[in-house]
């Protein structure tokens, strides 16, 4: 079962080296396109999956960690043959104009993950300094300090009643401090950055609405494109690239036919 895993796989690559080879011998060259990438970056993860992960023996999985990095791989083999599927949509109107737009969002909404990013630690720093001490469970380090934070950023947040093991004047003041740095830390979060999110996001739609249709005719155009040339070829040097995996292993038995010395 390995061994059909990984030649089909192997197909993929064979794709590729195939369209390298078409540009070699012809004019018109097809253009590397973003399917071919995702192909290969596929096919990659797929044949160490079959080679390394389809011959892990009990012990291997019966160990804690060896089992964990076992279960990243699979799930990075998942997401990447996930994206191959998803990739094809770019091609299917209605569906590519909602993952262009997704797309977009995504790209736009890097700048304002960093600035987000660089609030969280700030105030991370600060509640950690404040109330590691008196309040451990929730800031007792900077990534307890992030986490409780980032729920606060959600709107999942509470006001300390109480500060154990301190004095009453002491705690008193840690509570007052507390309440007040969260009622700020949630007026600037979850009011104004995340609305700023929200306006950001909401302009890449109305952006893409117009642009959206363009994005998909350009997807369709390079999508078409790989074979269009190689149809175009007069030499018979289609023969190496038309065929999709994993029909294409049969290319080797015309190799000798459609390359000529």
């Amino acid at each position: 079962m390995n061994f059909y895993g990984t030649i089909f796989s192997a197909t993929l690559v064979l794709h590729l080296i195939t369209k390298i080879l078409f540009n070699f011998f012809v004019e018109v060259k097809i253009p590397l396109d973003k399917w071919s990438v995702i192909d290969l970056f596929c096919s990659f993860f797929n044949i160490i999956c079959f080679n390394v992960i389809g011959k892990t023996k009990a012990e291997s999985i019966i160990d804690p960690v060896k089992k964990a990095t076992l279960d990243y791989y699979v799930i990075a083999v998942v997401i990447v043959s996930w994206l191959r599927f998803f990739g094809y949509f770019l091609v299917v109107r209605s569906i590519s104009k909602l993952l262009s737009t997704l797309i977009k969002m995504l790209f736009d909404a890097v700048s304002f993950v960093l600035i987000m990013t660089s609030y969280l630690l700030l105030m991370g720093t600060m509640f950690t300094t404040l109330f590691s001490k008196p309040m451990p469970e929730a800031y007792g380090s900077i990534s307890l300090s992030l986490r409780t934070l980032y729920d606060a950023l959600m709107g999942t947040y509470t006001y300390v009643d109480a500060v154990d093991g301190m004095d009453v004047d002491v705690g008193d003041a840690y509570k007052l401090s507390n309440s007040i740095l969260t009622m700020v830390h949630v007026f600037i979060s979850n009011i104004f950055l995340l609305n700023f999110l929200v306006a950001i996001l909401s302009t890449v739609y109305e952006i893409m609405q117009e642009h959206g249709e363009f994005a998909f005719k350009c997807n369709k155009y390079e999508f078409i494109e790989k074979y269009s040339i190689a149809m175009l070829d007069p030499n018979g040097y289609s023969e190496l690239v038309i065929h999709p995996p994993p029909i294409n292993v049969f290319s080797f038995f015309i190799l000798p036919c459609v390359v000529k010395p």
